[in-house]
């Protein structure tokens, strides 16, 4: 059967901007994880799985708790960020993670009661401690008996923060500090505060990936590049916020689609194409209900048609349409340039 090929009045992105701007959408906090059994969580954005928690961004399985961000698995926690397996921690950071009743601990991993410690890994009732592993009862990085750690640290949780960092400097001065940026990958490189990945290229501030590359914060996704607050993304290129999509391009804030292009604020769609705001939906073209051969018709001649024009899809998309909601570019006006290999001019 053939089909008349589809003709616009705008280019091709502009087309999809305009779709955007003139469709409703709910906000991220209900989009991104949308029927991830959030409970009772206002005033968050981008959360799954959690309940009664106020004022935290982009978390999961994050229960009562306040002010937090990028925090996966915590309970009870408060103005922690960045961090795994957190329990009963307050102003914990940089990707601390299976703590438990920490206070002001950064890079810390299995800690149990300890405050205001770096690089710390299996540390019980520590204060103000730098690089030490299986430790009890430190001050500064000096043993004391459980009597006399006691002791003093009820003169310690009189200082302030800033009081209790001026000692810190002075040890960390005499400390050798190894920036704690990746571990435990496998056959990765260009790790930044990315751990657990698995044949991986470029991650920052990502865990649980495998054979991905440049991803930001992405969490077990497999087969993906180039994305942006990913979770559980498969076979997917340029992604912008979102969980559980596979065999997609070009997304942005999806959830549970699979098989589509250039679409924003989708969830549980299959088979789109330029959308927005569609849900539960197949075979749509910008928004528009198409039969399954009209829908592959139209998506190859349209990928053809950029094709031939030899543009820079990945690029123009940026430009035109994932600038303004890629977090920390909103106030850029132009992507950072990349250096190609100049072609053969034709004589």
């Amino acid at each position: 059967m053939q089909f008349a090929a589809m003709k616009f009045s705008h280019p091709f992105f502009d087309k999809i901007k305009e779709l955007r701007d003139k469709t409703p959408y709910l906000a991220s906090n209900f989009r991104v994880f949308k029927g991830s059994e959030n409970v009772n969580c206002p005033y968050c954005d981008e959360m799954g799985v959690s309940s009664d928690c106020h004022m935290c961004f982009t978390c999961a399985e994050l229960f009562q708790s306040v002010f937090c961000e990028y925090l996966l698995r915590g309970n009870e926690c408060a103005d922690c960020s960045n961090s795994t397996d957190m329990n009963l921690c307050y102003e914990c950071s940089g990707n601390s993670e299976k703590c438990h009743e920490c206070t002001y601990c950064v890079n810390c991993s299995g800690c149990f009661r300890t405050h205001f410690c770096h690089t710390c890994f299996n540390c019980i009732d520590c204060f103000g401690c730098v690089e030490l592993e299986n430790k009890k009862f430190c001050i500064f990085n000096k043993q004391y008996t459980e009597a006399e750690y006691r002791k003093h640290l009820a003169e310690l949780h009189k200082l302030s923060p800033n009081e209790v960092d001026v000692y810190l400097d002075k040890l960390r001065e005499k400390i050798p500090m190894v920036d704690l940026i990746e571990y435990e990958n496998v056959d990765s490189k260009l790790m930044v505060y990315s751990f657990l990945n698995t044949r991986c290229y470029d991650l920052l501030w990502s865990k649980e990936n495998e054979d991905c590359a440049y991803l930001f914060e992405g969490l077990r996704c497999k087969n993906t590049v180039d994305g942006v607050l990913t979770m559980q993304t498969q076979t997917c290129y340029e992604f912008v916020a979102g969980d559980s999509v596979s065999e997609s391009a070009f997304m942005i804030d999806c959830s549970r689609t699979h098989f589509s292009y250039f679409c924003n604020y989708c969830a549980d769609c299959e088979y789109c194409f330029g959308c927005v705001g569609l849900e539960f939906k197949k075979y749509h073209i910008f928004n528009k209900q198409y039969s399954p051969d009209e829908y592959h018709f139209h998506v190859d001649k349209l990928l053809k048609e950029l094709s031939d024009k030899n543009v820079n899809i990945a690029d123009d998309w940026y430009r035109a349409w994932a600038l303004d909601v890629t977090p920390g570019k909103k106030a850029a006006t132009t992507k950072p340039k990349v250096v190609k290999k100049p072609s053969k001019k034709k004589e």
